[in-house]
C-alpha cells in the first residue's frame, strides 16, 4: 500500500520460501493473498482472477487469509464491467472484515463500492459506503490506509455538494502524510487536489493536475489507478473546450485499459468518443487473449518448467505460486492441448512450439 513494489516483491519472494522451508501453510496463503494484491496493483492481472478465485475458495486457508483474494476477485469484476458482481463481493468483504479487524481490506473495498455508487449517480449511497471506513481512519489516524477510500470520498462529497467537507478530509490526508511521504498515498493527495478543482469547475486546472496524478500513480506504477486518472484529465480537457487534444487521450487511455485487460473501463471510454463523434479503434476489448497456443503466458511458464522434469513444488517455489495454482494450470494447459498426461502435456508442447525441447538451446 506504500508504494514501494519492487521492494515488497522481494519480501515476499523471501517470506514465502521461508514459509514453505518451515512448513507453514497457513503463512502461505497470507503470502499468496499480498501477491495477489501487488498483482493488482501493478497491473500483472493475466490468470490474476482464476487465482484469486482459487486461494478465495481454498478451505485448507485459514477464513483471514481468504479475504484479500475475495477481495482482488471484487475489483477484478469491477474493471471487467460486472458492477453487480463486484459489489456483491465487496459486501461480503466488507461485512467478513469487521468480524477479523482487517480494516485496511475494507477500506479498499469500501473505495470500490464507493465508485460503483458514484457511477450509478446515487451520491447519498457513496457516502454511506465510505461512511464506516473513512470514520476508522480518522480515529486511528492511520491515513497510510487512505490510499483508495479517501479520493473516493472526496468524490462523494463533491459530488452529494459536500465541498468544503471534502477539502477538510483532504487537509487532514495531507497532514497525517506529512512525517509519512510515501508514494502511493502522496498520489492518492494529488488525485484529491484534481478531483476538488473538477468539482470547482476548474477544468483546465483540473486537467493538468490528473495529468500529475496520473505519473504519480505511474511511476509506483500502478497502471490501472494511471489509466484512470488520465481518463479523467481527458474528459477534463473536452470541458475545458480542448476536444482534440482530449479526444486523442481518451484514445490513448482506450488502449491502456485494453492492455490489463479492464473491458468495464474500455466500453466506458468507447461510449465516450462514439458520444463525440469519434470511431473506436480496433483494440481488444475483453475476453481471453489470443496467445496462439491458447496458453497463458503463466501456464507457458508452468509447461515450460513441468517439460524440464520440475515437479509441482518446485515450480510453485520458483515461480512464487501455490502448488494449488500450478496443478490448475497444468491442467488447463493440458485440456487445452489435449494431453491426458504430463508425459503427454510436454510432448504436445514440444510439437505444437510452446516450449522447446529439453536440452535445446533455443527458447519458444
Amino acid at each position: 500500500r506504500w508504494g514501494r513494489y519492487a521492494e515488497a516483491s522481494r519480501w515476499l519472494g523471501a517470506a514465502r520460501r521461508l514459509a514453505e522451508d518451515n512448513e507453514q501453510s497457513r503463512l502461505e496463503g497470507l503470502i499468496l493473498g499480498s501477491q495477489l494484491h501487488l498483482d493488482w496493483m501493478t497491473g500483472a492481472w493475466d490468470g490474476l482472477a482464476e487465482r484469486a478465485a482459487t486461494l478465495a475458495g481454498d478451505e485448507n486457508v485459514p477464513p483471514v487469509s481468504r479475504l484479500e483474494p475475495a477481495l482482488i476477485g471484487g475489483l477484478l469484476h469491477l474493471a471487467s464491467g460486472r458492477p453487480a458482481v463486484a459489489a456483491r463481493e465487496l459486501e461480503h468483504v466488507m461485512e467478513t472484515v469487521r468480524g477479523f479487524d482487517a480494516w485496511e481490506f475494507l477500506a479498499e473495498a469500501a473505495a470500490a463500492l464507493t465508485r460503483i455508487r458514484l457511477r450509478e449517480d446515487q451520491p447519498d449511497k457513496a457516502l454511506e459506503s465510505s461512511d464506516e471506513a473513512c470514520a476508522i481512519i480518522v480515529a486511528k489516524d492511520i491515513w497510510i490506509w487512505g490510499t483508495e477510500i479517501v479520493p473516493a470520498r472526496v468524490r462523494a462529497l463533491t459530488a452529494a455538494g459536500a465541498t468544503a467537507e471534502a477539502r477538510d478530509l483532504l487537509a487532514r490526508f495531507e497532514a497525517g502524510l506529512a512525517e509519512r511521504p510515501v508514494p502511493a498515498p502522496l498520489a492518492a493527495a494529488a488525485e484529491c487536489r484534481a478531483v476538488l478543482a473538477e468539482s470547482a469547475g476548474e477544468y483546465a486546472i483540473a486537467a493538468d493536475l490528473f495529468e500529475q496524478t496520473a505519473l504519480a500513480w505511474a511511476a509506483l506504477p500502478r497502471p490501472y489507478e494511471a489509466a484512470l486518472a488520465q481518463e479523467h484529465r481527458a474528459l477534463n480537457l473536452l470541458r475545458a473546450g480542448s476536444e482534440v487534444a482530449g479526444l486523442e487521450l481518451l484514445t490513448d487511455v482506450l488502449s491502456a485499459f485494453a492492455a490489463l485487460p479492464a473491458s468495464g473501463d474500455v466500453d466506458r471510454v468507447a461510449r465516450t468518443l462514439r458520444e463525440h463523434g469519434q470511431p473506436v479503434p480496433r483494440t481488444w476489448r475483453g475476453g481471453r487473449r489470443g496467445y496462439g497456443s491458447d496458453l497463458s503466458p503463466r501456464e507457458l511458464e508452468v509447461v515450460a518448467l513441468a517439460a524440464e522434469g520440475h515437479t509441482n513444488q518446485e515450480i510453485a517455489r520458483q515461480l512464487h505460486r501455490s502448488h494449488h495454482t500450478v496443478a490448475s494450470q497444468l491442467k488447463s494447459a493440458m485440456r487445452k492441448l489435449g494431453a491426458g498426461s504430463r508425459t503427454g502435456l510436454t510432448a504436445k508442447a514440444i510439437a505444437a512450439g510452446v516450449v522447446a525441447e529439453p536440452g535445446s538451446t533455443t527458447g519458444p
